[in-house]
């Protein structure tokens, strides 16, 4: 299941989201769908959430992270 959020830390190794079930989750580069990709501040962001747990402690890490496209409406005009 899809869950979408905002990135908001991202070092080039590793980073958190914000998602809009207001968990922070983790991702490693290695999560990214498109490696080269640069994440930056507030980027909007798809991934899959992972909820690892463990007796003392529960981990919410992101994977198969990617940015979140616009969709262009085809066949509208102005």
């Amino acid at each position: 299941m899809k869950n979408y959020g905002i990135v908001t830390d991202y070092n080039g190794f590793s980073g958190n989201i914000k998602g809009i079930d207001a968990i922070d989750y983790k991702f490693l580069k290695e999560d990214l769908v498109q490696k080269e990709e640069n994440f930056e501040l507030n980027k909007h962001v798809e991934f899959e959430p992972q909820v690892i747990e463990k007796p003392d402690f529960t981990f919410y890490r992101a994977n198969y992270v990617k940015t979140l496209q616009k969709k262009q409406e085809v066949g509208r005009s102005k």
